[in-house]
């Protein structure tokens, strides 16, 4: 039987080559569809702020950049992480749409620099994941960023995930957080 750290190491690959597969038309239409599903979940209207990854769309992870604009524009405080490679923490930063970017070792949009988020400033948490499962376990790269975070945290924790990656089950550990929601573009479980 197969111990648990190697079937994630399997699953993520598994996951991310598919993800990878998805073709261009296809990324972009479920994205403004996942979109939709954000703006109108029912927990938003009440979340002030919200924490919001930035999207490795060479990764093919579900794009950010519209659903930051789109709560921007609705009044929404937005932080974003940023990523102690070291301490393998996150901060969170405030932006708007005046903040300057740098990108980080893995290619990804930072803020370069702006005021920091206490979790317990933030509502509402929308997580990156590589697969999920109907019981809201998430399966992310195996680095620990958003477990030591999600345990800090008191927000809604909400997966941003493509349908196609919803998996019968997620192999678990301790350490792991399970969602309280996960949305893809056909619904919200």
């Amino acid at each position: 039987m197969k111990d648990v750290i190697s079937e994630k190491k399997e699953l993520r690959k598994r996951m991310l080559d598919k993800r990878m597969a998805m073709t261009e038309e296809v990324y972009f239409h479920k994205g403004k569809e996942l979109l939709d599903r954000v703006m109108s979940l029912e927990v938003l209207p009440k979340a002030e702020t919200v924490h919001c990854y930035i999207a490795m769309t060479s990764r093919r992870e579900p794009e950010t950049n519209a659903i930051i604009q789109e709560l921007l524009r609705n009044g929404k405080k937005i932080v974003v992480p940023l990523i102690d490679i070291n301490s393998r923490d996150l901060s969170h930063i405030y932006i708007d749409e005046a903040t300057s970017w740098i990108i980080n070792k893995w290619g990804v949009k930072e803020p370069a620099s702006g005021l920091s988020a206490a979790p317990s400033e933030i509502d509402l948490v929308l997580i990156p994941m590589l697969a999920g499962d109907k019981n809201r376990n998430r399966l992310g790269y195996g680095k620990g960023y958003y477990d030591t975070f999600l345990a800090k945290t008191s927000a809604i924790k909400a997966g941003l995930l493509f349908s196609d990656m919803l998996c019968d089950e997620i192999p678990t550990e301790p350490h792991d957080i399970p969602l309280d929601m996960i949305i893809t573009e056909k619904g919200v479980i």
